[in-house]
């Protein structure tokens, strides 16, 4: 019989991304990183990311909304303004690897989730901008 390591576990496969193992290490840092993925930084890479797909030029007979992949019809939103099919596939890898951050979050346990976002949040340039407000 096989033993497990600790702080080793199988992950479920709806927080799998495509080639990631299966087995791999958790805790406060695992979740950290998942809380930033779909915090501010998150956001601006994905945002990074479009950006650079763009990049690849527009093509004047795509339509976004035309190409939005089976079973993603829900975050038809976010392709309504792709302008190629380079920048769909990283609208498709984005919603993936958040979908992926989520499912694993909530994988954790109450207090491993408070620590890494309280952590998070702490660093969170939103929180870190003061911004006077109404009295």
């Amino acid at each position: 019989m096989e033993v497990p390591l600790p702080g080793i576990r199988q992950r479920s496969p709806q927080s799998l991304l495509p080639g990631q193992p299966a087995e791999e290490a958790y805790g406060a840092f695992d979740a950290f990183k998942n809380q930033m993925a779909l915090g501010v930084y998150g956001q601006i890479k994905d945002f990074g990311e479009r950006l650079y797909a763009r990049g690849a030029g527009i093509d004047a007979t795509f339509d976004g909304l035309d190409n939005i992949p089976r079973g993603y019809e829900k975050y038809a939103r976010e392709y309504a303004y792709a302008r190629n099919a380079e920048e769909a596939d990283v609208i498709t890898r984005n919603i993936n690897e958040n979908n992926a951050a989520r499912q694993r979050l909530s994988e954790y346990d109450l207090s491993t989730n408070l620590l890494s976002g309280f952590v998070a949040g702490l660093i969170d340039p939103v929180n870190l901008i003061p911004v006077p407000g109404l009295a």
